[in-house]
């Protein structure tokens, strides 16, 4: 088995390319940096054939989007591509007790991961669904700035004087976003009504108590239709809602602790209500037991005749 270890950094890449031979782990190239565009894809790709011509498998870390046109590039191209959660590459520098980092070293280190735990296939979503999560994914920001600006606002007209020119250019900055929060609203009901396995998904997830249209959106956006997470089990973990037990011998936590997930992530369940990171179940967010009763019937539903329905739409 090759592996084609790849880290992606916003503006280049560095790889490593080993082999397992009969237990073996064999260097085939080290190489880098290669620029993060088309034209670095390309000779990193000439690179690559030069000194292999069998079966590849590209391993690389989700590093923010920068990840995203690497692996549509080889992808596209045939290979096996997977994308891993940078957590898992950090573990696995830590059992090796590698104390420096460098990207060469980070290279290195994920390929040696692909090599040895094989992770599955990387499937690039639809373009409905990257176009749902860029949709809901801005609204959610041009909502945090009209609450922003909004304040700015109020805190103006507050005061003991202020220049009318501020407060009409904050206004227009005000107006200018709800504008903007319209239209964004516009092509999200657009987007889903275009195309019916959505609008089935989006239909069956607001059957959910609790669940409105942007949230439900946004919930299938991130998971990307759940194509890869079929539990409730798995969903309450990618929202940080799992509590993890904490004991070793005599020593036990009090309380148990949620486990952990990306920030991005967490910060987008949260801001639907879904994400309830705190201890204490009396917030305005829903609990977990909450949230698990309410995918759970989720996942009844898929398991229904609608349901079957629904997974032939989804595939």
């Amino acid at each position: 088995m090759i592996v084609l270890g790849i880290d992606i950094g916003k503006r280049e890449l560095l790889v490593r390319m080993q082999e397992n031979r009969d237990g073996a782990v064999q260097i085939l190239g080290k190489r880098g940096p290669f620029a993060n565009t088309p034209a670095g894809y390309q000779e990193l790709t000439a690179w690559m054939l030069k000194r292999v011509t069998g079966e590849v498998q590209v391993v690389m870390e989700a590093t923010n989007v920068y990840w995203e046109r690497c692996a549509h590039h080889f992808h596209d191209l045939g290979y096996r591509v997977s994308v891993v959660n940078p957590a898992q590459i950090k573990y696995v520098a830590r059992s090796v007790l590698r104390r420096g980092k460098t990207d060469a070293m980070n290279a290195e280190i994920i390929a040696r991961y692909g090599l040895v735990m094989q992770p599955g296939c990387w499937a690039p979503p639809s373009t409905v669904l990257m176009d749902l999560k860029t949709l809901t994914r801005e609204r959610e920001a041009v909502l945090a700035r009209r609450t922003q600006e909004n304040n700015h606002l109020i805190a103006l007209r507050d005061a003991h004087h202020v220049a009318d020119m501020v407060l009409t250019l904050a206004q227009q900055r005000l107006d200018l976003l709800d504008r903007q929060l319209a239209s964004l609203d516009a092509a999200l009901h657009e987007l889903v009504e275009a195309d019916a396995a959505l609008a089935q998904q989006l239909k069956l997830l607001l059957s959910v108590p609790g669940f409105a249209y942007t949230s439900a959106a946004t919930i299938l956006a991130e998971t990307v239709g759940f194509s890869r997470m079929e539990t409730a089990e798995e969903i309450s973990a990618a929202a940080g809602m799992a509590p993890s037990p904490q004991q070793s011998g005599s020593k036990m936590e009090s309380q148990k602790q949620w486990a952990a997930c990306s920030t991005s992530q967490t910060s987008t369940w949260r801001s639907y209500g879904l994400c309830c990171p705190s201890r204490n179940v009396q917030t305005k967010c829903w609990s977990a037991s909450t949230l698990w009763m309410s995918l759970s019937r989720y996942q009844e539903c898929l398991q229904g005749a609608s349901g079957a329905a629904f997974r032939a739409l989804a595939r």
